[in-house]
């Protein structure tokens, strides 16, 4: 693979650097960020070189990752439109933007992919969605996916389903991590000490999410095999079914995918 520029090195930015430089041997990094304590501190942590401005990486790198915030994209876009972009990948990772919003800008002949990864990336336990313009080659599609194989498990997918990936797995983690925390709020309120509590609701998210990563069975399986007749399991799923658990989660995850639509078409 040639040599990967990031433009903007946040969390998602510095997580890809990590996973590239640790399972990506063959690839030459660099970055540009506007924020000089940010660049003094990925320089250090990663010995990468940054640019300092948009066009010299551009002229440097063959695959260009776009990793700054939605409302921030129009402005990069505008510089970028002003680069000569010939035989660049761009892959962008913001919500919401479309590749018709890029191509809008900087000419549908470019090579253009869309991501939408998660946070769990940052310890290589992302899952990343793909999808791109059809300019590219296999090879560089064989590259993109490497590139997020790093950080994670990787799908592709048509383009018009990213914004229901960004509303399930995209802001998915920050659901996972507001169980986790009202089962060790519960836990607490029980009697448990605060530590037990987290070590118990931590290990049992994790051993419940092995168990359907693993298993042939239907999910609906799974949890038949928990309850018993008249049991507690029955009692608190009766109780989660009360309080609207299933649709608060469903009306969350629609909740995301139109704030993603709303990105998209300003």
């Amino acid at each position: 693979m040639k040599a990967i520029g990031l433009i903007g090195c946040g969390n998602m930015g510095e997580a890809l650097l990590k996973g590239l430089q640790d399972k990506c041997k063959n690839v030459t990094l660099s970055f540009y960020e506007v924020s000089k304590e940010r660049i003094a501190a990925v320089e250090k942590e990663f010995n990468i070189k940054s640019h300092g401005a948009i066009n010299d990486i551009v002229q440097q790198c063959s695959y260009l990752l776009l990793c700054v915030k939605p409302n921030i994209f129009p402005q990069l876009l505008h510089e970028l439109s002003r680069c000569s972009l010939e035989n660049k990948v761009l892959i962008s990772i913001a919500a919401g933007i479309t590749i018709k919003n890029m191509e809008d800008v900087i000419g549908e002949k470019n090579k253009i992919v869309r991501v939408m990864p998660n946070t769990p990336a940052l310890i290589g336990k992302g899952v990343s969605a793909i999808a791109n313009n059809g300019n590219l080659s296999d090879e560089e599609i064989n590259n993109v996916t490497e590139i997020f194989t790093s950080v994670g498990e990787v799908i592709e997918i048509e383009e018009k389903l990213l914004d229901a990936v960004t509303g399930v797995s995209g802001s998915g983690p920050a659901y996972v991590y507001t169980f986790i925390q009202s089962l060790v709020q519960a836990g607490i309120l029980q009697g448990l000490d605060s530590l037990t509590a987290k070590k118990l609701a931590v290990e049992t998210v994790i051993g419940g999410a092995e168990m359907v990563k693993s298993s042939s069975e239907h999910i609906g399986t799974l949890i038949d095999k928990v309850t018993s007749p008249g049991g507690t399991t029955i009692s608190a799923l009766a109780s989660l079914e009360k309080n609207g658990f299933k649709n608060a989660v469903i009306d969350a995850v629609a909740a995301a995918v139109n704030r993603s639509k709303e990105l998209g078409s300003k």
